[in-house]
Formats: C-alpha cells, sequence, structure tokens
C-alpha cells in the first residue's frame, strides 16, 4: 500500500505570486471545525497581529480580526507569498497518523514561512525549512522573535518550494498512481505461466469471453472517451465532478460544521 498525501499545484502556488511580506504578518486560513483551533487560540491571547480567514471565527474573534469568511481560490497563492508567516494545525489524530495538511503544500510552493504543529512525517518531507511549535510557549516565542533568526532563509525556502512543485504536485501524485497500476498489469511471462496453471486445473480461460469474433472499428473520439490508459481514466473520473465556487465551499463548510452530513459527502 502506497499512501498519497496531499499535493499542490505549483503552476499557481509560486514564490513569484506576490512580493515578500507584502501581505499580512501573520495569516490563517481556514474555518474553525467548531472550536478554538490552539493555533490561532494561543496566537490571540499572546496579543499577536493575527489575520484570520475563514469560517466560523464570529463566535471566538472580534470582528477586526476576521478579514473574511474565505480567501478566492485564484487570490490565495498571493495571500501565502506575501504573509510574513503562515500559521498551520493539524486535527490530532491527523497529526499523529501523519495526514499533513494541504496549506504545508500550498504554503511550501510559495516560499513561506511556516509555523505548525508538531505531525508525525513532517521532517522527512519538509526537512528543517518548516518551523514547528509544540505548545502556546513556543508558538508565541517563535512568533515573538525576529523573523530572520527563527526562520529558514529566503535560500532555502526557495529550495524547498522546488523541491515541493517537483516532487508534491498533483503531477507527481497522478505519476505514482500510474506506477502503481502498470505495476499491477501482469507480463507476459507471468501471463502465460498463469493460464498454464489454469489449464493443468481443467480450466480454459478464453480472452473473447466465449463469443464469435467480430471486426471491430472506433472513431478517434471513441478511442479518446475509452482509453485504457491508468492516467486518463484517473482524469476521466475527475471530470465528472464539477468544481465548487468559493460561496458553494463557504455554504457546504457552514452546513457542515452544523452537522450536516449529506454536505459534508458533497464536500
Amino acid at each position: 500500500v502506497t499512501p498519497l498525501l496531499q499535493a499542490t499545484n505549483p503552476h499557481r502556488f509560486r514564490p513569484d505570486a506576490a512580493e515578500p511580506d507584502s501581505g499580512e504578518p501573520l495569516l490563517f486560513v481556514g474555518s474553525t471545525r467548531g472550536e478554538y483551533r490552539p493555533a490561532v487560540r494561543h496566537a490571540v491571547e499572546a496579543g499577536l497581529d493575527l489575520s484570520v480567514y475563514g469560517v466560523g471565527w464570529e463566535t471566538y474573534l472580534r470582528p477586526e480580526q476576521i478579514r473574511g469568511e474565505f480567501i478566492a481560490n485564484g487570490d490565495l497563492p498571493a495571500a501565502y507569498a506575501g504573509a510574513g508567516v503562515v500559521l498551520n494545525d493539524h486535527w490530532p489524530d491527523m497529526a499523529a497518523e501523519g495526514f499533513l495538511s494541504n496549506r504545508l503544500f500550498d504554503a511550501a510552493a510559495c516560499g513561506s514561512r511556516i509555523l505548525t504543529d508538531v505531525a508525525t512525517g513532517l521532517t522527512a518531507v519538509f526537512g528543517d525549512d518548516v518551523r514547528t511549535y509544540a505548545d502556546a510557549g513556543s508558538l508565541v516565542a517563535v512568533l515573538s522573535g525576529d523573523r530572520e533568526e527563527q526562520f529558514p532563509r529566503r535560500e532555502d525556502r526557495l529550495a524547498l518550494a522546488a523541491r515541493v512543485a517537483r516532487d508534491h504536485s498533483f503531477d507527481a501524485r497522478a505519476a505514482v498512481l500510474l506506477e502503481r497500476a502498470q505495476e499491477l498489469l501482469l507480463d507476459e511471462e507471468t501471463l502465460e505461466a498463469l493460464y498454464e496453471t489454469l489449464r493443468e486445473r481443467g480450466i480454459e480461460v478464453h480472452d473473447d469471453v466465449g463469443q464469435p469474433t467480430k471486426p471491430t472499428r472506433y472513431a478517434n473520439g471513441d478511442l479518446t472517451s475509452t482509453t485504457t490508459d491508468a492516467l486518463q481514466l484517473f482524469l476521466n473520473e475527475i471530470r465528472r465532478y464539477p468544481l465548487l465556487t468559493a460561496r458553494e465551499e463557504v455554504a457546504l463548510a457552514k452546513r457542515i460544521e452544523l452537522g450536516d452530513p449529506n454536505a459534508k459527502d458533497q464536500m
């Protein structure tokens, strides 16, 4: 079994999406998940200048601390690339099991300074170029210090952005799917050995399902839509599901926070 981590689109999330340090000094993008998320709570209680985008924060934050319910997908790369620091956290079970947040991949691809909670497998993916905190004290210590001392150099973050673009893009994930699919295909020698074993056991195998053969003709369009190429099948499948608009994402997120299972399935 090969688990696939989250991924990013390096054509959108790039270091040149905005000038460094031209945006929010400290940025958090995410909904409340129905709780006062620790990363946000620690920063706010320490009096840090935190800008929050997400659904449900009016329960915990003052209006001036909430920049909006969402950032449009087209604006998100610039928000990450221009931020002084991007703040991140995980559900505890996700951190323990190594399901790294997609925010990490997107922000890293932008060359951002990132501060996140500790998560299994984090160093294996991002090395030492993403800072971590263990508790409120360490979070505040990092964010209260000099950025140039507390975070990796710009050159190191750009090198990480290049690695993420190469190794953790959606194209890279699709390549793994294709490779694993190819591994499942039997080579000719193995297939013949399988047929021989079946014949020895009195099992007759027909590759035509026992039907008379007939000439087969395909139009070019038919070949395109019925290709057996594993990657094309994957792409054809995901095209069946239209992307949500920003407003639809916000509406679904609100319904999910209210416990609507249908909204969760739709998301």
